[in-house]
């Protein structure tokens, strides 16, 4: 109801997320969890790391998915 959607992602960053698998002051590849900010249409207008506590940020966002190759 408030456009906000929790995505799990895997990623390499030096900034953990929320529910990081990467153990603290480590950086390199990991999975947690990050919170996007849609819009009416539905497309992403902000995003924070952690819990719903922290506010959105807002840049230019693109959001994709690996899909396979048709044979």
């Amino acid at each position: 109801g408030d456009n906000t959607f929790r995505v799990t992602v895997i990623d390499s960053t030096s900034s953990p997320h929320a529910n990081d698998t990467r153990a603290s002051g480590t950086t390199g590849v990991g999975r947690g969890t990050l919170w996007f900010q849609v819009d009416p249409a539905g497309h992403p207008t902000g995003f924070r790391w952690k819990s719903n506590g922290n506010h959105f940020t807002n840049l230019p966002i693109s959001i994709g998915r690996l899909i396979q190759d048709p044979p």
